[in-house]
């Protein structure tokens, strides 16, 4: 089955989380192949050739300074669990967040060690709270705004 008929099934299930209320930061992050900081080479090939592959991208920063990893692909804690990037959309509705840099409390029910909020690793976060936070922290910093 094609990727593009793979997204066409997905979304007749309903299964995309669509954020009609709020910015949709992280789409915007992760379409951007200038974020990426490992597997530029694997963005925008087609689902086959991505299968195995890892792509890291770079830290979200918040226009408050607040920062933390955010990730998605095969080997991160994200639903669907593939690497699937391209710059024309965005599949995840649930990602992989990793070691902000202060402690942020609609998170926490996420994190692997609770008590190291700054040290650790949440699974599955939902895209939507995701993006609550970001816009908590006043957006993202976009191109020059990021010293």
């Amino acid at each position: 089955m094609t990727l593009k008929r793979k997204l066409s099934l997905l979304k007749r299930m309903g299964w995309r989380n669509n954020i009609t209320y709020m910015k949709n930061y992280i789409e915007e992050h992760f379409t951007n192949k200038e974020n990426i900081v490992e597997g530029k080479e694997y963005f925008d090939l087609i689902e086959p050739e991505q299968k195995g592959k890892y792509i890291k991208f770079k830290h979200v920063i918040c226009k408050d300074n607040f920062t933390m990893s955010v990730q998605a692909s095969g080997g991160a804690y994200c639903h669907p669990r593939i690497t699937c990037m391209n710059s024309n959309y965005f599949i995840y509705d649930e990602l992989e967040i990793g070691y902000p840099n202060r402690k942020e409390t609609l998170l926490l029910e996420y994190a692997e060690d609770k008590k190291n909020p700054k040290q650790t690793v949440y699974a599955y976060v939902p895209l939507e709270l995701i993006n609550k936070v970001i816009h908590k922290h006043g957006g993202l910093k976009m191109g020059k705004d990021i010293s």
